[in-house]
């Protein structure tokens, strides 16, 4: 729904503004995401989200269909709301086991009016053993455990031939090769922040 007044963009950049402000409030109660000022909130969390819509344009823009995503460990929101936001049609479930952290994303969910938006309060491994998993194009994961903890959630969804986004630095993967069975093979997408480059990586 258009809101009265505001082209696409305006509303856009609205209604991400009004998520950053709802989490800044609700973080200084409960513990959403580390972070010490708002401004931290737009150069490192809100940054990272939005790095795929020009790191990944084949996955994220250049689209001919709706996009449905899987965000594993949605935490305090990101990077799952700025790209549901952003991509308003597209359909995400958002696995978030900590029931504070689901609680804020469902507000927040309601109050955007992201109609297209699910969450899923359960830890990953149950949701797939006990729910059905959707037709996927993307599984999103950022700021969730070291590369050993989700590396079987991963095997799971390159399985399926859904390719798997990860913000985690190539180091800790090539780690992880020297030693894996079956190793990951990735593509490496960094991209520049203040002190340097962070990385997305995708994983077919």
């Amino acid at each position: 729904m258009r809101l009265s007044g505001l082209s696409a963009c305006e509303e856009v950049s609205l209604k991400i503004y009004d998520f950053l402000v709802m989490l800044y409030k609700q973080n200084q109660v409960i513990n959403l995401v580390s972070v010490r000022s708002f401004q931290e909130l737009i150069q490192i969390h809100l940054v990272d989200s939005l790095a795929p819509f020009k790191m990944l344009p084949d996955l994220f823009v250049n689209r001919n269909k709706l996009l449905t995503g899987i965000d594993i460990g949605s935490g305090g929101g990101f990077p799952v709301l700025p790209i549901s936001i952003v991509l308003h049609d597209s359909t995400w479930i958002m696995v978030e086991s900590i029931q504070k952290k689901a609680s804020f994303l469902r507000k927040v969910i309601v109050s955007l009016q992201l109609k297209q938006s699910i969450i899923v309060p359960f830890r990953l491994e149950d949701f797939i053993k006990s729910c059905p998993i959707p037709p996927l194009d993307m599984v999103t994961i950022r700021a969730v455990g070291k590369i050993e903890v989700i590396y079987p959630y991963i095997q799971v969804f390159k399985r399926r031939r859904v390719p798997v986004i990860l913000w985690k630095h190539p180091d800790e993967i090539e780690k992880f090769n020297q030693t894996a069975k079956e190793p990951l093979v990735y593509q490496d997408f960094p991209y520049p922040v203040n002190n340097g480059y962070k990385h997305i990586l995708k994983i077919n």
